[in-house]
Protein backbone atom coordinates (compact mmCIF):
# COMPACT_ATOMS: atom_id res chain seq x y z
CA UNK A 1 0.00 0.00 0.00
CA UNK A 2 1.48 3.34 -1.07
CA UNK A 3 0.85 6.58 0.74
CA UNK A 4 -1.48 8.71 -1.32
CA UNK A 5 0.07 11.92 -2.59
CA UNK A 6 -0.94 14.99 -0.62
CA UNK A 7 0.31 18.53 -0.41
CA UNK A 8 2.79 17.10 2.10
CA UNK A 9 6.28 17.10 0.54
CA UNK A 10 8.10 13.78 0.23
CA UNK A 11 11.07 15.55 1.81
CA UNK A 12 9.01 16.43 4.88
CA UNK A 13 9.00 14.08 7.89
CA UNK A 14 6.45 11.29 7.55
CA UNK A 15 5.67 11.62 11.26
CA UNK A 16 5.94 14.92 13.08
CA UNK A 17 5.37 15.30 16.83
CA UNK A 18 5.46 18.76 18.39
CA UNK A 19 5.11 19.72 22.06
CA UNK A 20 3.18 16.59 23.07
CA UNK A 21 1.89 16.70 26.65
CA UNK A 22 -0.48 14.31 28.38
CA UNK A 23 -1.73 14.55 31.96
CA UNK A 24 -3.89 12.13 33.92
CA UNK A 25 -5.92 13.38 36.87
CA UNK A 26 -7.30 11.47 39.84
CA UNK A 27 -9.02 13.55 42.47
CA UNK A 28 -6.73 16.40 43.39
CA UNK A 29 -3.65 14.74 41.94
CA UNK A 30 -2.34 15.23 38.41
CA UNK A 31 0.33 13.04 36.85
CA UNK A 32 2.20 14.15 33.75
CA UNK A 33 2.77 11.05 31.62
CA UNK A 34 4.30 12.87 28.64
CA UNK A 35 5.92 16.27 28.95
CA UNK A 36 6.77 18.44 25.92
CA UNK A 37 7.85 15.60 23.61
CA UNK A 38 8.88 16.57 20.07
CA UNK A 39 10.50 14.54 17.28
CA UNK A 40 10.27 13.77 13.56
CA UNK A 41 10.49 10.40 11.83
CA UNK A 42 11.55 10.11 8.21
CA UNK A 43 10.07 7.82 5.57
CA UNK A 44 11.65 4.37 5.38
CA UNK A 45 13.36 4.50 8.77
CA UNK A 46 13.19 2.11 11.72
CA UNK A 47 13.06 3.93 15.04
CA UNK A 48 13.24 2.39 18.50
CA UNK A 49 11.53 4.04 21.46
CA UNK A 50 13.10 2.89 24.72
CA UNK A 51 12.57 3.67 28.37
CA UNK A 52 11.81 2.11 31.75
CA UNK A 53 8.25 1.38 32.85
CA UNK A 54 6.38 4.63 33.40
CA UNK A 55 8.68 6.59 31.08
CA UNK A 56 5.81 7.60 28.78
CA UNK A 57 6.54 5.28 25.85
CA UNK A 58 3.10 3.69 25.62
CA UNK A 59 1.26 6.99 26.09
CA UNK A 60 3.39 8.53 23.34
CA UNK A 61 2.70 5.69 20.92
CA UNK A 62 -1.03 5.72 21.68
CA UNK A 63 -1.02 9.49 21.12
CA UNK A 64 0.61 8.97 17.73
CA UNK A 65 -2.14 6.48 16.88
CA UNK A 66 -4.91 8.81 18.04
CA UNK A 67 -5.93 6.39 20.79
CA UNK A 68 -5.06 8.95 23.47
CA UNK A 69 -5.76 12.65 23.01
CA UNK A 70 -3.07 14.82 24.61
CA UNK A 71 -3.61 17.96 26.65
CA UNK A 72 -1.32 19.86 24.31
CA UNK A 73 0.74 19.32 21.18
CA UNK A 74 0.26 18.15 17.63
CA UNK A 75 0.89 14.91 15.75
CA UNK A 76 1.00 14.91 11.95
CA UNK A 77 1.21 11.72 9.90
CA UNK A 78 1.90 12.37 6.23
CA UNK A 79 0.86 15.95 6.90
CA UNK A 80 -2.52 14.95 8.35
CA UNK A 81 -3.45 15.93 11.91
CA UNK A 82 -4.11 12.69 13.80
CA UNK A 83 -6.77 14.18 16.06
CA UNK A 84 -8.65 16.05 13.34
CA UNK A 85 -8.80 13.22 10.79
CA UNK A 86 -8.28 9.83 12.42
CA UNK A 87 -10.00 7.95 9.60
CA UNK A 88 -7.55 9.23 6.99
CA UNK A 89 -4.56 8.57 9.25
CA UNK A 90 -5.68 4.99 9.87
CA UNK A 91 -5.23 4.32 6.16
CA UNK A 92 -1.50 4.77 6.71
CA UNK A 93 -0.87 2.86 9.93
CA UNK A 94 -1.20 -0.55 11.52
CA UNK A 95 -0.21 -1.41 15.06
CA UNK A 96 0.43 -4.23 17.48
CA UNK A 97 0.15 -3.12 21.10
CA UNK A 98 1.39 -5.17 24.05
CA UNK A 99 -1.40 -6.40 26.28
CA UNK A 100 -4.04 -5.87 23.60
CA UNK A 101 -5.90 -8.57 21.71
CA UNK A 102 -4.48 -7.95 18.26
CA UNK A 103 -6.28 -10.82 16.49
CA UNK A 104 -9.72 -12.45 16.58
CA UNK A 105 -9.34 -15.55 18.71
CA UNK A 106 -12.19 -17.55 17.16
CA UNK A 107 -10.67 -17.21 13.68
CA UNK A 108 -7.68 -19.20 12.46
CA UNK A 109 -4.36 -17.47 11.86
CA UNK A 110 -4.89 -17.39 8.10
CA UNK A 111 -8.51 -16.25 8.44
CA UNK A 112 -7.30 -13.38 10.60
CA UNK A 113 -4.71 -12.40 8.01
CA UNK A 114 -7.27 -12.55 5.22
CA UNK A 115 -9.72 -10.46 7.24
CA UNK A 116 -7.21 -7.70 7.91
CA UNK A 117 -6.00 -7.75 4.30
CA UNK A 118 -9.58 -7.39 3.04
CA UNK A 119 -10.15 -4.56 5.51
CA UNK A 120 -7.23 -2.74 3.85
CA UNK A 121 -8.56 -3.36 0.36
CA UNK A 122 -6.05 -6.13 -0.37
CA UNK A 123 -7.38 -9.22 -2.13
CA UNK A 124 -6.32 -12.23 0.00
CA UNK A 125 -6.67 -14.66 -2.90
CA UNK A 126 -4.32 -12.81 -5.24
CA UNK A 127 -1.86 -12.18 -2.41
CA UNK A 128 -1.61 -15.74 -1.14
CA UNK A 129 2.14 -15.84 -1.79
CA UNK A 130 2.78 -12.82 0.45
CA UNK A 131 0.66 -14.40 3.15
CA UNK A 132 2.57 -17.67 2.85
CA UNK A 133 5.94 -15.88 3.11
CA UNK A 134 4.88 -14.10 6.30
CA UNK A 135 3.66 -17.38 7.82
CA UNK A 136 6.94 -19.10 6.95
CA UNK A 137 9.07 -16.23 8.28
CA UNK A 138 7.28 -16.44 11.62
CA UNK A 139 7.24 -20.26 11.61
CA UNK A 140 3.44 -20.21 11.58
CA UNK A 141 2.83 -22.20 8.41
CA UNK A 142 1.90 -25.34 10.35
CA UNK A 143 -0.48 -23.33 12.55
CA UNK A 144 -2.17 -21.43 9.72
CA UNK A 145 -5.49 -23.26 10.13
CA UNK A 146 -5.53 -23.33 13.94
CA UNK A 147 -7.85 -20.92 15.82
CA UNK A 148 -5.79 -18.25 17.57
CA UNK A 149 -7.36 -19.05 20.96
CA UNK A 150 -5.78 -22.52 20.83
CA UNK A 151 -2.26 -21.19 20.33
CA UNK A 152 0.41 -20.74 22.99
CA UNK A 153 1.27 -17.22 24.15
CA UNK A 154 4.29 -17.07 21.85
CA UNK A 155 2.23 -18.29 18.90
CA UNK A 156 -0.49 -15.72 19.65
CA UNK A 157 2.23 -13.06 19.49
CA UNK A 158 3.33 -14.38 16.12
CA UNK A 159 -0.27 -14.42 14.86
CA UNK A 160 -0.71 -10.78 15.88
CA UNK A 161 2.50 -9.89 14.06
CA UNK A 162 1.36 -11.76 10.97
CA UNK A 163 -1.88 -9.75 10.91
CA UNK A 164 0.01 -6.45 11.14
CA UNK A 165 2.53 -7.41 8.46
CA UNK A 166 -0.19 -8.64 6.11
CA UNK A 167 -1.89 -5.23 6.04
CA UNK A 168 0.96 -3.64 4.05
CA UNK A 169 0.47 -0.19 5.56
CA UNK A 170 3.29 2.34 5.03
CA UNK A 171 3.73 2.77 8.80
CA UNK A 172 3.97 0.02 11.43
CA UNK A 173 3.84 0.52 15.19
CA UNK A 174 5.14 -2.53 17.04
CA UNK A 175 5.06 -2.65 20.84
CA UNK A 176 7.35 -5.41 22.17
CA UNK A 177 7.23 -7.36 18.88
CA UNK A 178 9.73 -10.04 19.96
CA UNK A 179 8.00 -10.83 23.26
CA UNK A 180 7.49 -14.59 23.45
CA UNK A 181 9.43 -15.30 20.26
CA UNK A 182 12.24 -17.84 20.18
CA UNK A 183 15.69 -17.01 18.80
CA UNK A 184 14.96 -18.23 15.26
CA UNK A 185 11.63 -16.39 15.03
CA UNK A 186 13.24 -13.21 16.38
CA UNK A 187 15.99 -13.44 13.77
CA UNK A 188 13.44 -14.02 10.99
CA UNK A 189 11.35 -11.07 12.17
CA UNK A 190 14.38 -8.78 12.18
CA UNK A 191 15.20 -9.83 8.63
CA UNK A 192 11.60 -9.34 7.49
CA UNK A 193 11.32 -5.87 9.02
CA UNK A 194 14.68 -4.80 7.58
CA UNK A 195 13.48 -5.84 4.13
CA UNK A 196 10.23 -3.90 4.55
CA UNK A 197 12.17 -0.73 5.38
CA UNK A 198 14.99 -1.09 2.87
CA UNK A 199 13.10 -2.45 -0.14
CA UNK A 200 9.52 -1.28 0.40
CA UNK A 201 10.25 2.03 2.13
CA UNK A 202 8.02 1.15 5.08
CA UNK A 203 8.44 3.17 8.29
CA UNK A 204 8.60 1.15 11.50
CA UNK A 205 8.39 2.36 15.10
CA UNK A 206 9.38 -0.21 17.71
CA UNK A 207 9.00 -0.09 21.47
CA UNK A 208 10.97 -2.89 23.06
CA UNK A 209 13.00 -4.04 26.06
CA UNK A 210 15.02 -6.34 23.78
CA UNK A 211 18.16 -4.25 23.35
CA UNK A 212 19.76 -6.65 20.87
CA UNK A 213 16.77 -6.35 18.56
CA UNK A 214 16.73 -2.56 18.74
CA UNK A 215 20.48 -2.28 18.24
CA UNK A 216 20.52 -4.60 15.23
CA UNK A 217 17.32 -3.32 13.62
CA UNK A 218 16.86 0.38 14.36
CA UNK A 219 18.50 3.29 12.56
CA UNK A 220 17.72 5.58 15.45
CA UNK A 221 16.92 5.39 19.15
CA UNK A 222 14.70 7.68 21.22
CA UNK A 223 15.14 7.16 24.97
CA UNK A 224 12.38 8.41 27.28
CA UNK A 225 12.52 8.89 31.05
CA UNK A 226 10.02 10.58 33.34
CA UNK A 227 7.78 11.52 30.42
CA UNK A 228 10.38 13.37 28.37
CA UNK A 229 13.10 12.57 25.85
CA UNK A 230 16.50 11.90 27.43
CA UNK A 231 18.30 11.07 24.18
CA UNK A 232 17.48 11.02 20.47
CA UNK A 233 20.30 9.83 18.22
CA UNK A 234 21.24 7.45 15.44
CA UNK A 235 21.84 4.05 17.01
CA UNK A 236 25.55 3.96 16.16
CA UNK A 237 26.13 7.52 17.38
CA UNK A 238 24.27 6.69 20.59
CA UNK A 239 26.49 3.73 21.45
CA UNK A 240 29.63 5.59 20.29
CA UNK A 241 29.08 8.11 23.10
CA UNK A 242 30.06 5.40 25.55
CA UNK A 243 32.75 3.52 23.65
CA UNK A 244 36.44 3.26 24.59
CA UNK A 245 35.59 3.01 28.27
CA UNK A 246 35.53 -0.67 29.20
CA UNK A 247 38.67 -2.80 29.05
CA UNK A 248 39.57 -6.39 29.86
CA UNK A 249 43.18 -6.91 30.86
CA UNK A 250 44.57 -10.42 30.94
CA UNK A 251 47.25 -11.09 33.54
CA UNK A 252 49.32 -14.29 33.39
CA UNK A 253 50.33 -14.43 37.06
CA UNK A 254 48.24 -14.26 40.21
CA UNK A 255 47.66 -10.84 41.74
CA UNK A 256 48.12 -10.50 45.49
CA UNK A 257 45.09 -9.38 47.46
CA UNK A 258 46.86 -6.25 48.70
CA UNK A 259 47.61 -5.25 45.10
CA UNK A 260 44.01 -5.91 44.04
CA UNK A 261 42.75 -3.72 46.88
CA UNK A 262 45.13 -0.89 45.96
CA UNK A 263 44.08 -1.01 42.30
CA UNK A 264 40.39 -1.09 43.20
CA UNK A 265 40.79 1.90 45.50
CA UNK A 266 42.32 3.86 42.63
CA UNK A 267 39.83 2.57 40.01
CA UNK A 268 36.54 1.83 41.76
CA UNK A 269 35.04 -0.02 38.76
CA UNK A 270 37.91 -2.54 38.64
CA UNK A 271 36.90 -6.19 39.03
CA UNK A 272 39.24 -9.18 39.18
CA UNK A 273 38.11 -12.63 38.06
CA UNK A 274 40.05 -15.88 37.83
CA UNK A 275 39.94 -17.76 34.54
CA UNK A 276 41.90 -20.96 35.00
CA UNK A 277 45.52 -20.05 35.70
CA UNK A 278 44.98 -16.50 34.47
CA UNK A 279 43.59 -13.40 36.13
CA UNK A 280 41.36 -10.98 34.21
CA UNK A 281 40.90 -7.37 35.25
CA UNK A 282 37.76 -5.68 33.89
CA UNK A 283 37.59 -1.94 34.35
CA UNK A 284 35.38 0.88 33.12
CA UNK A 285 37.16 4.19 32.48
CA UNK A 286 35.46 7.54 32.07
CA UNK A 287 38.25 8.98 29.89
CA UNK A 288 40.69 7.35 27.50
CA UNK A 289 43.70 8.90 29.27
CA UNK A 290 42.83 6.87 32.38
CA UNK A 291 44.02 3.76 30.57
CA UNK A 292 47.59 5.09 30.75
CA UNK A 293 47.13 5.87 34.44
CA UNK A 294 45.88 2.32 34.96
CA UNK A 295 48.93 0.89 33.19
CA UNK A 296 51.21 2.98 35.41
CA UNK A 297 49.38 1.75 38.52
CA UNK A 298 49.70 -1.88 37.43
CA UNK A 299 53.41 -1.44 36.75
CA UNK A 300 53.93 0.16 40.16
CA UNK A 301 52.29 -2.88 41.78
CA UNK A 302 54.40 -5.28 39.73
CA UNK A 303 51.39 -6.50 37.73
CA UNK A 304 52.34 -7.21 34.11
CA UNK A 305 49.46 -7.27 31.55
CA UNK A 306 49.69 -10.02 28.94
CA UNK A 307 46.82 -8.72 26.82
CA UNK A 308 44.55 -5.66 26.76
CA UNK A 309 41.17 -5.80 24.99
CA UNK A 310 38.74 -2.95 24.44
CA UNK A 311 35.12 -4.01 25.04
CA UNK A 312 32.78 -2.08 22.78
CA UNK A 313 29.77 -0.50 24.40
CA UNK A 314 26.42 -1.90 23.37
CA UNK A 315 23.01 -0.28 23.26
CA UNK A 316 21.98 -1.67 26.64
CA UNK A 317 24.99 -0.12 28.34
CA UNK A 318 24.38 3.24 26.67
CA UNK A 319 20.67 3.12 27.52
CA UNK A 320 21.34 2.38 31.18
CA UNK A 321 23.77 5.28 31.40
CA UNK A 322 21.35 7.76 29.84
CA UNK A 323 18.41 6.75 32.02
CA UNK A 324 20.54 6.59 35.17
CA UNK A 325 22.03 10.03 34.50
CA UNK A 326 18.57 11.51 33.88
CA UNK A 327 17.15 9.89 37.04
CA UNK A 328 20.11 11.13 39.09
CA UNK A 329 19.56 14.68 37.84
CA UNK A 330 15.83 14.46 38.60
CA UNK A 331 16.55 13.24 42.13
CA UNK A 332 19.01 16.07 42.72
CA UNK A 333 16.52 18.65 41.43
CA UNK A 334 13.86 17.18 43.73
CA UNK A 335 16.18 17.53 46.73
CA UNK A 336 17.05 21.09 45.73
CA UNK A 337 13.43 22.09 45.25
CA UNK A 338 12.16 20.20 48.27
Amino acid sequence: MEIESTTHSRQSPLISVEGLRKEYSSGDQTVTAVDDVSFNIERGSIVGILGPNGAGKTTTIKSLLGLVEPNAGQVLINGVDVYENRRQVYNYVSAMLEGSRNAYWRLTVEENMSFFMSHRGINPRTNAEKRRRILEDLDLDEKANVPVRELSRGMKQKAALACVLAQETPILFLDEPTLGLDVEATRALRSHLSTLAEEDGRTIIISSHEMDTVQELCDRVIVMTNGSIAADKETQSFTDLFQAQTYQIEIEAAVAQKDRTAIQRRFDTAEFTEQGSKMVLTVRLEHGRELFELMDTLRERGVIPAKVDHVESDLEEAYLQVTQNRNDRAAMEGMTNG
